[in-house]
This record gives C-alpha cells, structure tokens and sequence, in this order.
C-alpha cells in the first residue's frame, strides 16, 4: 500500500454511522478551488487517512482505501479502518472507535499513521541502546539479562537488531561464551552469533530460533583474555508475542573459580522496525 498527503477541506457525514460502521456517506468530497471529485487516483494513493469530528474530545482518526462519487453528489468510502490508536504502531483498537452523528466534520488529516505511512518511517528510523559500564559474570553458567543492552517492545511488531559487542574473559583457558535472546511468550524469530577473538582461532558461527526459552549460543573456543577483547556479533530479527522487552541474556560457558565473563563499556545494539 502507498500513502501519499493530500490537502482536502472541511467536509461532512451525510448521515450518522456507528462504533462500528465500515461505510461512511459524505455530503461531498471535491478538491478546493478546482472542485474536481477526489479519488485515490487523484490523490495518488492506494490508502488515505483521515479525522472524523477533529478538534475535540471524540475525533477519531480513521483510514481508508476506497472512494465512489455518487451521481447525487455525495461520496461513498469503504475499506475504512477505524479507530486507529494515537502512537505507534497506529493499529485499529476498539477503543478508539466512536459513533458519530449526520453532519459531523471530517478531514483529510496528517495524523500519525499517516506521517508514518506516507514517510515509511519503518524504514527510516533506526535506533541505537549503548553500554555506559562494564558488567561482569563471575563463576557461572546461568544466563542474566545485560542491565543495559534491552529495550520494549509491542505485540505483533517485527524487530531487526544487531549486537556489537566486546567480550573479555579473566582466564585465557576459559570460562567461554553463552548468550541468548530473550522475548515474551509467544514470540518468534532467528538469531545467529558470530565473532573475533584476537589469538585468531576460529570463532563457529550459531543459530537459534529459540527467542523465548530461550536457546544459548555458545561458543566454547575463545582464548582471549583481559587485556584484549574479543568481538561477538548477534544478528537477527524477532516478532514479539506480546509486549514486554527484548534483552541481550549471557554467561559463562563453562563455570570454575576465579573466572569471570564481561560484556565492555562501548558494546552496543543497533535495532529498527
């Protein structure tokens, strides 16, 4: 679907629709000064948006994909989305949705999911989380979410990311790498961890399409130590099943004393929608 702004007037209901109603009748529907009928064609648009009673405490944004002028004058829309919510991700909810009695206003209207619609912005924006401290596992193998690398995320919402981290261990020997993805319930997607390590030993790649478990991607050949970091790479994409938050979950890989795994100060993640 494509989505282009279009500037229209104030126009009118001819007659009242409910909550519900997915047709909606108006008055009329021509372009200022030229008074030329609108269509979707004339608005080089496959959907258009649009407010019912703007300006006041029950306007409701609302979309649509069809036009038919009538022979009356009046214009009938169909493909009509209604109560779409305020802020992202601009979907229907029911509680948006309101009846609206016979001559109430309508117009054409830059609201949110238009801007975001017509500007693509699922596209353009790009969002970035960065590690402002060290944090440290000491002598263990259980996962722990990194306290900074996470953000929320929305029910039904595609996400792409991409963990740039760098690694050190206490002990050249070990303890190793373990690390996950972890997502609410319901969630699906794929990951796949890959990396450097400066003594130059190979680094396997991992997969796992385990985002709720969640699954571990390990690998257990890293010979760095503490003065020079290793790189781990995690990249992939996840549909939340419900909202919650998405975090970067690591560990050790093998458990002993006085050994520790650190993620550094400067790892990031880069993620977009």
């Amino acid at each position: 679907m494509s989505t282009n702004l279009y500037g229209g007037t104030t126009y009118y209901l001819q007659s009242s629709i409910s909550s519900t109603g997915t047709t909606i009748l108006l008055s009329s529907f021509l372009e200022p000064v030229s008074g030329v009928p609108i269509t979707m064609e004339l608005m080089n648009s496959t959907v258009a948006y649009a407010t019912i009673a703007p300006f006041g405490e029950r306007s409701e944004f609302i979309s649509f994909t069809t036009i038919t002028q009538n022979d009356d004058g009046t214009a009938t829309l169909t493909g009509v989305t209604r109560g779409l919510r305020r802020g992202y991700p601009y979907t229907s909810d029911s509680s948006f949705m309101l009846a609206h009695n016979g001559n109430s206003k309508f117009i054409l209207s830059d609201q949110p999911a238009a801007l975001y619609a017509a500007t693509d912005l699922s596209q353009a924006l790009q969002f970035y989380v960065n590690k402002t401290s060290t944090q440290t596992v000491t002598n263990s193998v259980a996962l722990v979410n990194d306290t900074e690398l996470q953000w929320a995320v929305i029910s039904g919402v595609t996400y792409y990311f991409k963990f740039e981290l760098l690694v050190t261990n206490a002990n050249n020997a070990g303890p190793d790498w373990k690390s996950a993805i972890k997502t609410p319930a319901g969630s699906t997607g794929s990951v796949v961890l890959s990396g450097a390590e400066p003594a130059g030993s190979a680094f396997p790649q991992a997969v796992t399409t385990d985002v709720t478990t969640p699954g571990t991607l390990v690998n257990t050949t890293i010979v760095a130590d503490a003065d020079v970091p290793f790189n781990v790479t995690l990249q992939g994409w996840v549909t939340a099943g419900a909202n919650g938050t998405l975090a970067l979950q690591f560990a050790e890989n093998t458990a002993a004393p006085a050994t520790s795994i650190s993620v550094l100060k400067g790892s990031r993640v880069t993620y977009s929608i």
